[in-house]
């Protein structure tokens, strides 16, 4: 599942995003428990906006149900409100973790490879066994987004190992798949999920497409669904059922 939060922080008394609103999440976590009749496997965030006095992880996590592996990037700066999509966040059930562990061999865990941000978008890369995952925001700027710099800079983070990929975030770009479609066909991105309007129409309450699931070969999509989440955030819940396949390098 993917899905731009916008903020699990609330301000105190004092006007500071320093308190953790782990109620949102568990709402987030109920209401795709309630229509999936299941946990979520992999779950990725975007505007978390969450201290920076928070580090990538910490454990017990109080955001998220006990069991699962979290990693946690902060905003640089909480005296800078006004600046949008600080924040990414990414957890793994441990089922995912246990079932990685006894088809791959050696325990497979949640692994920081990268936390990046310039001043147009920001991703938070990790590993997961052979899986390779990341959280991408783009941030509005009046300066257009480089999205295959970005698309570049992801892929070359890739460990070898890590023959899937599975990308998700708000990228505030429609057209993701037809300006980097060259770049993803060598990397070996099968499709740009959201990316055709006719199965896809929005994922924002404004009636656009901002956020996009990007997945490599040897990920088998079977089905895609979007959720409005009017009560936490104009952003769309996007999820996704996937099979993982062999394939080669």
């Amino acid at each position: 599942m993917d899905l731009n939060v916008r903020s699990l922080g609330v301000t105190d008394d004092g006007g500071q995003l320093d308190v953790i609103r782990s109620e949102k999440l568990d709402t987030l976590l109920r209401s795709y428990i309630a229509k999936n009749d299941c946990f979520p496997f992999i779950a990725l965030f975007q505007e978390t906006w969450l201290d920076p006095t928070n580090d990538y992880q910490y454990s017990p996590n109080p955001l998220v149900p006990e069991g699962y592996a979290t990693l946690i990037s902060h905003r640089e700066d909480p005296n800078e409100r006004q600046i949008r999509g600080r924040g990414l966040m990414i957890i793994v059930h441990p089922d995912l973790l246990d079932m990685l562990s006894s088809q791959r061999g050696p325990a497979a865990s949640l692994t920081l490879i990268d936390h990046i941000t310039t001043p147009t978008f920001e991703f938070l890369a990790a590993s997961l066994g052979n899986i390779y995952v990341a959280s991408v925001y783009v941030k509005i700027t009046y300066q257009h987004p480089d999205h295959e710099h970005l698309v570049e800079m992801l892929f070359a983070l890739r460990p070898p190992r890590c023959q899937h990929v599975i990308l998700g975030g708000d990228f505030n770009y429609a057209h993701l798949w037809d300006e980097c479609h060259a770049l993803f066909q060598e990397v070996g991105v099968s499709s740009v999920i959201t990316a055709n309007k006719k199965t896809i129409p929005c994922t924002h309450s404004g009636g656009n497409v901002l956020d996009h699931v990007i997945v490599s070969r040897g990920v088998v999509v079977n089905s895609v669904t979007t959720t409005p989440m009017n009560h936490l955030t104009e952003h769309f819940l996007i999820t996704l059922k996937v099979t993982l396949t062999e394939r080669e390098h």
